[in-house]
């Protein structure tokens, strides 16, 4: 027979037991370092406040708006260099960002990567990571506007003098591109020409996109490309934001700077074999030298 005055007493407790449960669970961060897939438990934060911030402000920080900061010898987490974007999104000069929605922040790319994730997942909010005046908090920012609409008319940020923006720089589409004749996503045909006029002024041709040396086990390993833009050599070639370049015709890459010398050494092959990483799977990219 059922006890009402026995009954409620013991679901009241269960009940609390279950909101102590999942209060615990709530603040414990599954986040993932950036590039070697390696699984890490971030310490549980103190959630701080929420804060609405433009997505246009928030993508100020993609380029080049952080630098790496290390304690005793190991990175920890980012600082935003420009204090006007600092203040447009409610942070001090000392604040720390040490994750993004679970996303460990180690560098610029770690941010490039966590935009364009939660972009494509139409985030509405960022959980950001912080260590503010030394100590761990969280604060949830609330996007006033589309990432990927602000990530396509980045403008510049404003000054003291205030909302000063500027239309987005578009690269003109440079002749050249015509020149790479695609046969699908990893076999192209290029003259040689194109490639040694490439060679010859790489800088130019590659302002379309980033590179920065990756490391692997302490050893240099490949070079990983970022913000590849459509307009780009890079892209006409076949490299997509996110790739990883070992190799090409088997000579390791570790350095983006290596890439003219590099060519100098293969340029005699009728086919360059470019080895990437794509998403964790190896590739080859395949480009046929013609006359």
């Amino acid at each position: 027979m059922w006890e009402p005055g026995r009954r409620l007493p013991a679901i009241a407790i269960g009940l609390a037991i279950t909101a102590v449960v999942l209060a615990v669970v709530a603040v414990i961060v599954v986040a993932r370092r950036g590039g070697d897939g390696e699984q890490v438990v971030a310490a549980a934060v103190a959630p701080v406040g929420i804060r609405r911030v433009a997505a246009l402000d928030v993508v100020e920080l993609e380029s080049n708006g952080v630098e790496p900061v290390s304690e005793s010898g190991a990175v920890i987490g980012v600082r935003v260099v420009d204090p006007s974007v600092r203040n447009l999104l409610g942070l001090g000069p000392a604040d720390v960002i040490t994750a993004i929605s679970g996303r460990a922040v180690r560098r610029q790319f770690d941010v490039y990567d966590v935009l364009v994730g939660t972009g494509m997942m139409n985030a509405t909010a960022l959980f950001v990571e912080l260590l503010h005046d030394g100590e761990p908090v969280l604060v949830r920012w609330d996007l006033d506007g589309d990432l990927r609409e602000a990530r396509r008319a980045r403008t510049r940020r404003p000054t003291s003098g205030g909302l000063r923006t500027s239309p987005p720089v578009r690269l003109a589409r440079d002749p050249l591109l015509d020149t790479i004749k695609s046969v699908d996503d990893h076999h192209f045909s290029v003259p040689r020409a194109t490639l040694e006029q490439i060679a010859a002024d790489p800088s130019s041709y590659m302002q379309g996109a980033r590179a920065y040396p990756t490391i692997k086990l302490g050893q240099p390993d490949g070079v990983r490309a970022f913000m590849v833009k459509a307009t780009s050599v890079p892209y006409a070639l076949g490299l997509r934001s996110g790739d990883a370049i070992r190799a090409v015709n088997g000579v390791v890459l570790t350095d983006p700077a290596r890439l003219v010398e590099i060519y100098e050494q293969v340029k005699a092959a009728g086919v360059l074999r470019i080895e990437i990483t794509r998403r964790g799977a190896a590739e080859v990219i395949e480009i046929t030298q013609t006359p």
